[in-house]
């Protein structure tokens, strides 16, 4: 692959002409070798005569689009306007309307369907979504077909631009030369503008006047500082305006600027006769068609629009949640939306329409079914004042975005089919982050994490945003659904200093955890393992690594003394990075418990001091029992949560309504109370006599008091209850708090079995990084029983200061509270990768 210099690629090297530091031609990658392009308009109206028919005809880009200008092509010469003979196929037969085996100067390359490519290029790249979406109304070919034509423009002339060649563009994208001709033109087009170029003239589009070509020619010398090339079509003895040619030489990065067609033996081409006058009409007109999009609605996927599968709280202990989505990768794994393990299919009857918040889909077909009665309400066309002014009228509408932070490579095709079964043709872009190469990764390494990146999810969404916002200029506001408060401040936030500055409206969703959907436990656990393995794995590769480069160190410090040759310095910086990019992306030191994917740290511009500094940490899954309980039957749960109304709405608590607590810990806790209930797996009769609630607002907690029949001890707790509603900002414990109780008319009489509840739990083991060596990794010393946040904020960041701390606190105890983590010694480890991830 050419990896051009400073000096190979000079930043005043033009198309045509020679170095003049050397005299030399510049390197073809640089600058095409053949650098005189034209870039060739259509008239709208001239694309009325159909040549292969040799009839006229109404065609469907007038009919659409009315009187204007669009591309034709942007043609390679050579410099004295010759060009590529072009080379037919045997089998080529003339005045074939779709003839594909016409190619330029590299049939390897020529393509038969270049909209299909572009296509598959946008799913990753709103600039080339947006480029095709501008293609479709100002790259046109009358009525045939403007797949034919692109693919036909690219396979003639784009293989002929030298600069366009892969070995020129540091990608591996078989199609990238393709991407950047086809929007390189786009650029050009919207430079030249001929219409207002002609307008500035007092040239405007008329049926009854008529202007010569000396007219057209000098219009185009003052706006673009060179004659153009002005063609013309004949009809019944008068000639009109069909395409205008201007000519270009190429300058790096695949710019243009204008030249002059002097270069040319003959000078520019000119099919208009200058004896004639010459129309350029305006029959026909309707307007220029295009919908202008104004309105930027965003809809985030895994918690926004549809119900993700997290980890099991009947499976996992709350910290080993967290720790399998931060540290080990939850939504990067594609089993996590496999259809095989029933995601998006129906669920005990309900249909698939369970796994989608209903109320956002109402809303999405709501805005989609306005913007489509907008644009269907044509205006009816308004008289031109005067015949100078043409007019044009655009329809407003509004660009739908499904935009997650899941990879792209993994998830496009699943989340496309997801979204097209529930809600067909709702989105114009589908965007999922790519995975971006990293250059400080060592070009002779075993692994592929250390070659590829995925950006922060927040970074890769206004990446999107901003880009949208460029390629759509008239936008005015934008709607964003998420499930994260702190990506929707950080967008308000960015909106409001954005230059186009647009009306920000953030929509956070909260779906009702009651609804939430689970895998199949033994998949989860099967998956879990593969995870967590996977991320050992990684670590023992990062370890790998570190001690390879330890080696290679302390090899060149033996060898040059006392190691401090300036390039052993940049091998050990380099190196260290590398270790710190593969130990970031697989273990514990960093992660974001979120709702779309786990959050990668970018880190190698640390320096190698810091970064040596890393911990690494191997994984163990294991069990143990949380607690010993009563647990009642589905008919018991089901009478209890008829006799005692929810004090919140459904969606901002949660309905537990299955055990009463007898101890924490395994039975051996409470020997005296289980022996005399009859012991494990024994039936227990009870009644609820009375229901009261703590707290206030989200933080609420409805139980309700019950004893046993025969008036047994059931419960180490000071009052035996059954925790029933539980506040998404409560916490179950806080029903040991509650002092008031309303006696209910009549008990409720429930059941029992008593049980242990065992859960598993993620613990980590500490690497000697010298060593390799496996140990327990030291416990968090709590404060007043419980993590001291802020403790732990200074430790990773002891520069910040007062309201900085609280602030950074008050973004933890979020993540806590929407992951269910309480602020006890237990879960310390979990706490601490949360306070990691808020400074990725």
């Amino acid at each position: 692959m050419s990896q051009l210099t400073s000096f190979d690629c000079p930043s005043f090297a033009v198309g045509c002409q020679t170095n003049p530091l050397n005299g030399q031609k510049y390197d073809g990658c640089c600058v095409s070798q053949d650098g005189l392009f034209v870039f060739a308009q259509n008239y709208t109206t001239g694309l009325s005569y159909d040549g292969l028919n040799r009839n006229w005809t109404t065609n469907s880009v007038v009919a659409e689009i009315g009187p204007r200008f669009t591309i034709h092509g942007l043609w390679p010469d050579n410099c004295d306007g010759t060009y590529n003979s072009t080379t037919w196929n045997a089998n080529h037969t003339e005045k074939t309307s779709f003839d594909y085996d016409l190619y330029g100067c590299d049939a390897t390359r020529a393509v038969q369907d270049a909209q299909s490519i572009l296509l598959s290029e946008a799913e990753g790249s709103c600039a080339t979504a947006a480029l095709l979406d501008f293609m479709q109304t100002n790259w046109r070919v009358g009525n045939r077909d403007d797949n034919w034509f692109w693919s036909h423009e690219w396979s003639k002339h784009g293989t002929c631009a030298s600069s366009y060649d892969p070995q020129c563009l540091d990608t591996s994208d078989v199609y990238a030369g393709l991407v950047d001709f086809f929007g390189a033109a786009v650029a050009v087009f919207k430079h030249i503008d001929l219409l207002a170029a002609f307008g500035a003239a007092g040239i405007v589009p008329s049926d009854s006047t008529t202007y010569n070509l000396t007219a057209l020619n000098n219009a185009h010398q003052t706006a673009f500082g060179f004659p153009g090339g002005m063609q013309c079509v004949s009809r019944n003895g008068s000639q009109y305006l069909s395409e205008v040619w201007s000519y270009l030489s190429e300058t790096p990065n695949h710019n243009y600027i204008a030249a002059s067609p002097d270069l040319v033996v003959a000078g520019a081409y000119q099919s208009c006769k200058l004896a004639l006058p010459i129309t350029i009409p305006l029959a026909e007109a309707h307007g220029d068609g295009r919908k202008v999009v104004e309105r930027l609605y965003v809809f985030d996927f895994d918690s926004t629009l549809f119900r993700s599968p997290q980890p099991s709280p009947q499976l996992w202990a709350s910290e080993a949640r967290g720790m399998l989505i931060s540290e080990c990768g939850w939504f990067m794994e594609p089993r996590t939306l496999s259809e095989s393990l029933g995601v998006g299919v129906a669920v005990d009857g309900e249909g698939s329409d369970c796994w989608w918040e209903q109320q956002l889909l109402g809303q999405l077909r709501a805005l989609r079914r306005q913007d489509k009665q907008q644009n269907e309400q044509r205006q009816e066309p308004e008289e031109p004042q005067q015949e100078l002014q043409l007019q044009q009228r655009h329809d407003s509408a509004a660009l739908f975005v499904l935009l997650t932070g899941r990879r792209h490579d993994l998830f496009h095709a699943r989340i496309s089919a997801l979204a097209n079964a529930a809600i067909p043709d709702h989105f114009d872009l589908v965007l999922l982050k790519e995975l971006v190469r990293d250059t400080a990764a060592p070009d002779n390494s075993s692994t592929d994490i250390a070659k590829l990146s995925s950006p922060n999810t927040l970074d890769f969404k206004w990446d999107v945003l901003e880009c949208l916002l460029a390629a759509f200029p008239r936008i005015t506001r934008v709607d964003i659904w998420d499930d994260r408060r702190k990506h929707l401040d950080a967008f308000k936030k960015l909106l409001a200093e954005h230059p186009a500055s647009p009306l920000a409206e953030m929509h956070l969703v909260v779906h009702d955890p009651n609804k939430l959907i689970f895998l199949p436990q033994d998949k989860e656990l099967e998956m879990a393992a593969d995870l967590v393995a996977n991320a050992n794995e990684k670590t023992k590769t990062a370890l790998a690594i570190q001690s390879a480069a330890q080696t290679k160190l302390r090899a060149n410090k033996k060898k040059n003394g006392n190691g401090k040759v300036e390039k052993n310095n940049q091998d050990e910086n380099l190196s260290i990075s590398f270790v710190d990019k593969v130990s970031i992306e697989s273990t514990s030191t960093v992660g974001i418990i979120g709702s779309d994917d786990i959050e990668l740290l970018s880190d190698h511009k640390k320096s190698p001091k810091q970064s040596s500094k890393k911990q690494l940490f191997i994984l163990k899954m294991s069990q143990s029992i949380q607690y010993t309980g009563i647990f009642i039957t589905p008919s018991s749960a089901s009478a209890l949560v008829a006799a005692v109304a929810n004090p919140l709405e459904p969606s901002r608590s949660i309905t537990n309504a299955d055990h009463v607590t007898i101890c924490l810990g395994p039975a051996s806790n409470a020997v005296d109370i289980i022996q005399a209930l009859g012991g494990l797996n024994a039936t227990v009769t009870m009644q609820a006599t009375a229901y009261g609630t703590s707290g206030e607002g989200d933080a609420q907690v409805t139980a309700v008091r019950v004893r046993e029949t025969d008036g047994r001890v059931i419960s180490k707790n000071e009052v035996a209850h059954c925790t029933l509603y539980v506040g998404v900002k409560g916490k179950a414990r806080d029903s040991n708090f509650i002092t008031e109780w309303r006696e209910f008319n009549v008990p409720i009489q429930i059941t029992g079995v008593v049980k242990e509840k065992v859960l598993w739990n993620l613990s980590r083991k500490k690497v000697d990084n010298k060593t390799g060596e496996v140990s327990d990794s030291p416990k968090i010393q709590a404060l007043s029983k419980e993590v001291s946040v802020g403790t732990l904020i200074k430790a990773v960041r002891p520069a910040l200061k007062g309201h900085e701390i609280g602030e950074a606190v008050k973004k933890v105890e979020d993540l806590m509270a929407k992951n269910g983590v309480e602020n006890i010694v237990a879960n310390s480890t979990v706490i601490e990768a949360f306070v990691s991830s808020i400074f990725e």
